[in-house]
């Protein structure tokens, strides 16, 4: 899944940068990596979520019951598809959520 994630974020930079070079995709690569191995608290958790459209504090509380603080990280930055399993979260507003999160581990 990791590697899917990495093809969506090198389309979704060729798509917005038309001029993006080979090192601008390396360092969102490696800032995904980097966040699989940092330390997130429950508050950086609500945070993230807090600057997503349309992610209000009853979705924010639906992820995290259902996956906890540490799966909603493992699930972020491995396996996105886990939040699909969180009630009322759709494919659209996983890609909201995923962009939002490229953003956050910059």
């Amino acid at each position: 899944m990791f590697q899917r994630l990495k093809k969506s974020v090198l389309v979704d930079l060729h798509l917005e940068h038309e001029d993006v070079g080979l090192e601008d995709v390396e360092a969102v690569e490696l800032n995904l990596e980097q966040a699989s191995s940092m330390k997130f608290t429950e508050q950086d958790i609500l945070s993230f979520f807090d600057g997503v459209k349309g992610v209000g504090p009853k979705m924010t509380s639906s992820i995290i019951d259902t996956l906890g603080v540490s799966g909603t990280v493992d699930a972020l930055t491995n396996t996105p598809e886990k939040l699909l399993d969180v009630k009322n979260l759709k494919q659209k507003k996983l890609d909201v959520i995923m962009a939002h999160w490229q953003d956050f581990v910059r």
